[in-house]
């Protein structure tokens, strides 16, 4: 049983106000199976030669490719006030493809799209992180059992249990974010679902009757 449904998109906003949703822009196949670019929110921090960014969302600092709208976050990340190579808090659109090459470290990299702006008074929150398990707070336990688990890697793993006739049901996708607080679940063979986030959880919430804490 599918326990996702369909919300009406909400206003895309943004801490910064400097990014705005671009859904039809970038056919993106390969590995997050959208046709829309996503949100990012990180410590972005140039090297010499190369680009990455502490994502917020999940904890994991991604290679930035060479690609794209990198070249603008580069020039932009130089002319911050102070000392060099350290991390500043960046949002921005993009999304994921394999890294080229297949070195080693983390497997996909960032293509930027759009680059928002850099905020010196920010940084990511830990307990903000939105990568983890949650267990749905509203479902009648006695009748189902429902638990989600969003992983770094941006795919996410859904499990239904049929308490009664003790019987599992899995649903596995993508997921990515449109905004700071709006969540797309890409499901598969269906419509894409929305879910807002309550930060003080996290908690993502889908309707008035179905709200997922985060639990570890």
């Amino acid at each position: 049983m599918k326990k996702l449904i369909n919300f009406l998109l909400l206003p895309l906003l943004t801490a910064c106000g400097g990014v705005t949703n671009n859904s039809n822009s970038n056919k993106i196949t390969d590995p997050m199976l959208a046709s829309k670019d996503f949100f990012f929110s990180g410590d972005y921090v140039y090297y010499a030669d190369a680009a990455v960014l502490t994502d917020c969302a999940t904890g994991i600092t991604l290679p930035i490719a060479q690609t794209g709208d990198n070249l603008n976050a580069e020039r932009r990340y130089t002319a911050l006030p102070g000392p060099e190579m350290l991390p500043c808090y960046a949002i921005m659109e993009g999304y994921l493809q394999p890294k080229a090459g297949h070195g080693e470290g983390y497997p996909l990299e960032l293509v930027i799209t759009r680059f928002g702006q850099f905020d010196t008074l920010r940084h990511c929150n830990p307990k903000q992180r939105l990568a983890g398990r949650y267990i749905d707070k509203l479902a009648d336990t006695t009748s189902q059992q429902i638990t989600l688990e969003l992983h770094d890697d941006y795919t996410y793993k859904m499990t239904t249990h049929d308490v009664p006739a003790n019987s599992y049901g899995i649903t596995e996708g993508h997921w990515g974010r449109l905004s700071e607080s709006v969540v797309v679940f890409m499901v598969p063979n269906s419509a894409d679902a929305l879910a807002t986030v309550n930060w003080e959880g996290p908690e993502l919430v889908l309707s008035e009757n179905s709200a997922f804490i985060k639990v570890k």
